[in-house]
């Protein structure tokens, strides 16, 4: 119905916005990670990234059952951009 429009527009631009930060920062994750702590360092990350994930991935499952989803998609949405940033504002800083 055209009553959904706008709800769906707003739905669509933000997951819009959150695979395409996904992807800019997909392409830029090794460059960064060995710049920063060096390659010696990401095969253990890459096992930490997993377990962090299967993790996430349980406590949106369970907030699935006791939060409505559009107010879940809205919060996962602002924290992720707000993570993302906290992290590009720590990345510009020249002294770290």
């Amino acid at each position: 119905p055209a009553s959904e429009l706008p709800r769906v527009a707003w739905l669509s631009g933000t997951l819009f916005c959150i695979i395409g930060s996904f992807w800019l920062l997909d392409s830029l994750k090794d460059t960064v990670f060995s710049a920063l702590v060096g390659l010696e360092h990401q095969p253990r990350a890459k096992i930490l990234s997993v377990l962090v994930t299967l993790g996430l991935v349980i406590i949106y499952n369970h907030l699935l059952d006791r939060v409505n989803k559009a107010t879940l998609f809205y919060t996962i949405g602002t924290v992720y951009t707000l993570v993302f940033l906290v992290v590009a504002l720590g990345l510009s800083d020249a002294s770290l």
